[in-house]
């Protein structure tokens, strides 16, 4: 997932240097999904982005692009994506044909994850100080975080979580004992998930499939919680770790 084909280049002599900050305003950034364009954005990319996959779409690694998006692709000097998206083939296709930037970031919201990516994003576009600034402020929103759950007694406590949640969760330092998904429980893996004494569940809203559990731990708060922004009008990492602390104060009643 992190390694790009031989044929394609992340960073070609004129990113690895990196744009000035207006040189790179001036250039146009195609983001795969919403998640890779609110890196774009917290990154502090302020130029012309265009996003492939809806942000209205539930579960945009599955989005499969239209001739209009291929038209977006070709106008594209730079193109941003994760590795997991069904259009990754296509995108580092398209980038083998033309004179334009292909940046592979990772995905999901552990601090290290965070950095890396906008660091990596910031180096292309000549942005260090703008994702600087981004940084300390996610930063010192998961401080904010872990301090209101430490109050309520709810730091470090044991927890069953969606497989695409996890770095998140541990994050915020809660002690993940079982991890379940991406795919469908199956009756064998219920099995392998009772026993445990969950402060709560965390289901992933791009692909739910908790249910099972609810029969399992039927007094257990579950929280919904998403990765990609769109829900509830959410469009930048923040908003989508406000709106995660939103659902799992509302699981837990805070």
């Amino acid at each position: 997932m992190k390694k790009i084909l031989g044929f394609v280049l992340i960073l070609t002599a004129v990113a690895s240097a990196g744009f000035s900050q207006a040189v790179a305003a001036e250039k146009v950034v195609v983001a795969a999904t919403s998640w890779t364009a609110a890196f774009v954005r917290a990154a502090g990319f302020t130029g012309q982005l265009h996003t492939l996959a809806p942000a209205s779409f539930q579960h945009p690694p599955e989005y499969e692009l239209k001739p209009s998006d291929i038209r977006i692709i070709a106008s594209a000097d730079i193109i941003v994506f994760a590795g997991y998206e069904r259009m990754a083939v296509q995108l580092k296709d398209a980038v083998a044909k033309k004179n334009a930037i292909l940046v592979q970031i990772t995905t999901d919201y552990s601090l290290n994850t965070i950095k890396d990516s906008l660091n990596r994003l910031a180096a292309v576009f000549g942005t260090g100080a703008a994702a600087e600034s981004s940084i300390t402020m996610l930063t010192g929103y998961f401080s904010s975080l872990k301090s209101d759950f430490a109050l309520k007694g709810a730091e470090g406590k044991d927890i069953i979580c969606h497989a695409l949640q996890v770095p998140f969760l541990r994050e915020l330092g809660f002690s993940v004992r079982a991890v379940y998904g991406p795919a469908p429980l199956e009756p064998s893996q219920l099995k392998t998930l009772s026993g445990f004494n969950p402060l709560f569940i965390v289901d992933n809203w791009h692909n739910q499939i908790a249910k099972p559990l609810k029969d399992l731990y039927p007094k257990t708060p579950i929280a919904v919680f998403i990765n990609f922004p769109g829900q509830d009008g959410t469009v930048s990492l923040m908003d989508v770790l406000q709106y995660n602390r939103k659902e799992l104060f509302k699981a837990l009643g805070m």
